[in-house]
């Protein structure tokens, strides 16, 4: 991993040290029962503030603003006219949120997320997640076993109508406040409906109960009537995911909430698709590298070992490695190389083709992807680089990491060069730096002293995004791997924390930059903006109903096919 972004950290986690000092005089009794009292909702006056607030926020630090002006043909100005008297108008807290919800939308970002909540947001709900399949909503997960008793709902059953309408008419209500910014992830947001924040004021229950009308996977239908549940809009929570820059940080808590309904884990380390009844069908045999060759790639302390998931098996005459890169959003990122590296010394030369699986993977730190990618790379591998907008705000924070001890040699030039890439922008009055700012400090990608020569096939997957894009976008662009499955996201920037509402204290996180393939020429065409674009398969496997609910069987054998049959 680069100087740059573990400086980064290292700067986060003296932050934090100093912010959980602050709070030494203070009484945890104190502030428990403090939180006992409700606050009281907003006035109409605080309600203006905080929209107003986020309007400047989104004016002076959100990066792809003209990007997304030129794409979806509006301006900020506009959106403001729009729903700024909304805001006004707002009757509670909910509607409030839901207005702001709406505005951010428009920016058809997934990156871009609230976190925070008050006291007078519900949410209503059942104890199911659904998830799309086929333009249908199954069951993705039933999270009281006692429901499924009760009720007789199981996992794999089809909700065709909700409160007498059809399950999936309900998304262009959903859509209008939560928005990933691909039509293929935000069919996704059917988790909505029968977990609803009442921020959705459209779809705030009439009544104590909601009708279900179900398909069996029997083929019968039967009717439920269930009683909501009311509590905490949980889904306000912050993230429990703390990487500390916006330099090295490229994660979507909206992808980790999407992935919840559809898996209901974030970032497992086995694969969504991995059913007993799939690994049968392939005679799939796991396996994890020795002591032997974690040491030997530098591992001294085997208590570290992640023991991450891969497996061998044979296709077709063929000896497949299968390897599952879950999420880049992780605390022991330098252990997982070595793991990695370990594992291609050992079996990589026993087999014929690879498999990457990177579906489901909701991104996290940049210089782990980078690193990952390194793994595959040639000599030719263009990397990653990233505009950045022109605000006093990067200039800052470039300011605090260029004095930083740790920071010398090439890595010192660098950062001093972005900040007077950004200074002279700014001083132009532009939005964006006028070239690109290399990420990892490299026009090419570096080979890892242990790479795979073979041929690469990449799962990839409607919600893999922010790194989950951008591992498969180098992939692709350089031309080591094949890819197959679904498009990716498009989630195409670094993310920050920049502002938190006056009177709501809900904190925003905003887009802060623009990433793309590095080009020789210098030139970029924003139609090949990773944001909003996402990464197209080579080839394309959409599942099936009866793919999901026979365990994925033949997703795997269809992938595996593919790889056979890669020259």
């Amino acid at each position: 991993m680069t100087d740059l972004f573990k400086s980064f950290s290292a700067l986060v986690i003296v932050s934090l040290s100093l912010t959980a000092c602050s709070f030494n005089n203070f009484s945890l009794d104190k502030i428990t029962s403090s939180q006992e009292a409700a606050l009281r909702p907003l006035d109409q006056e605080e309600r203006t503030q905080d929209f107003d607030a986020l309007v400047i926020a989104i004016r002076e630090y959100y990066g792809p603003l003209q990007y997304k002006e030129n794409r979806f043909g509006y301006t900020l100005d506009q959106l403001v006219q729009e729903y700024r008297p909304l805001a006004l108008a707002a009757k509670s807290d909910a509607e409030a949120t839901g207005v702001i919800k709406m505005f951010l939308s428009r920016l058809q970002d997934g990156h871009v997320s609230m976190a925070g909540q008050l006291d007078s947001v519900q949410n209503y709900s059942v104890p199911v997640l659904l998830t799309p399949v086929q333009d249908r909503a199954l069951v993705a997960m039933v999270m009281d076993p006692g429901f499924s008793e009760d009720t007789g709902i199981e996992v794999g059953d089809e909700v065709l109508e909700v409160d007498g309408q059809p399950t999936m008419s309900y998304l262009s209500i959903i859509k209008k406040y939560e928005a990933m910014g691909n039509a293929l992830s935000d069919k996704y947001w059917i988790m909505k409906l029968l977990n609803r924040p009442s921020y959705i004021t459209e779809l705030t229950p009439k009544k104590s109960s909601v009708a279900l009308k179900i398909a069996k996977q029997d083929g019968s239908v039967v009717e439920k009537t269930v009683v909501w549940k009311k509590g905490a809009n949980e889904k306000l929570l912050p993230s429990s995911y703390v990487l500390g820059n916006a330099f090295d940080t490229s994660y979507s808590s909206a992808a980790n909430e999407l992935i919840q309904a559809d898996l209901s884990k974030f970032g497992a380390e086995t694969p969504f698709f991995m059913t007993p009844q799939a690994m049968a069908a392939l005679k799939f045999v796991q396996v994890n590298p020795s002591e032997t060759y974690l040491k030997k790639f530098g591992m001294t302390d085997l208590s570290k070992n992640p023991k991450l998931f891969a497996g061998f098996y044979r296709h077709e005459g063929q000896n497949i490695l299968f390897i599952r890169q879950a999420t880049y959003g992780v605390k022991d990122p330098d252990e997982r190389i070595i793991w990695y590296k370990a594992l291609l010394a050992e079996y990589g030369p026993l087999a014929d083709k690879l498999v990457l699986d990177q579906t489901h993977n909701p991104g996290g730190s940049l210089g782990y992807a980078l690193d990952f990618a390194r793994l595959f790379a040639k000599g030719d591998s263009r990397s990653l680089v990233n505009f950045l907008h022109a605000d006093r705000k990067w200039l800052s924070s470039l300011a605090m990491i260029s004095k930083m001890t740790e920071i010398t040699g090439q890595s010192k030039r660098s950062i001093e060069l972005t900040s007077k890439l950004v200074e002279s922008a700014y001083d132009k009055g532009l939005h964006m730096t006028e070239t690109a700012i290399n990420l990892g400090f490299w026009d090419y990608i570096p080979q890892a002293d242990v790479t795979f020569d073979g041929p690469i096939l990449l799962l990839v997957d409607e919600l893999a995004g922010s790194c989950g894009d951008i591992f498969p976008s180098l992939m692709k662009t350089n031309k080591l791997a094949t890819l197959f499955g679904e498009r990716t996201i498009g989630l195409g920037g670094n993310v920050e924390q920049v502002v938190t509402l006056p009177s709501s204290q809900i904190s925003v996180n905003l887009t802060r930059g623009l990433f793309f393939v590095y080009s020789p020429t210098g030139e970029y065409d924003m139609k090949n903006a990773v944001e909003n674009n996402g990464v197209t398969p080579d080839i394309h496997y959409q599942h099936t109903v009866k793919d999901v609910r026979a365990g994925y069987v033949d997703y795997v054998k269809a992938f595996s096919k593919a790889a056979v049959e890669l020259k």
